[in-house]
């Protein structure tokens, strides 16, 4: 959840707000991530040591990658910027 927007988080929860609902489809309209966690069943202990396993062994292809991919109608593209030299 995002703050901004008015009310109260769909969890019960009255110390967050929902995120703005204009913004929610094309933010996320994409629907690809490298790491989705759900904190409604996943507490901060367990959320905490996904993040780090995604840190240490990233995604081969990244959702960045597959974006970018989409983006440019299947073909594959080289991202813009330092690349890493490993």
């Amino acid at each position: 959840m995002s703050l901004g927007g008015g009310g109260t988080a769909r969890s019960g929860r009255t110390d967050r707000m929902t995120s703005a609902p204009q913004l929610d489809e094309p933010v996320h309209a994409h629907g690809c991530y490298d790491l989705e966690v759900d904190t409604s069943v996943q507490g901060p202990a367990d959320i905490a040591k996904l993040i780090v396993a995604a840190l240490v062994e990233p995604p081969v292809v990244s959702a960045f990658d597959q974006l970018r991919t989409r983006k440019s109608g299947g073909q594959p593209v080289q991202a813009d910027g330092p690349t890493d030299s490993k």
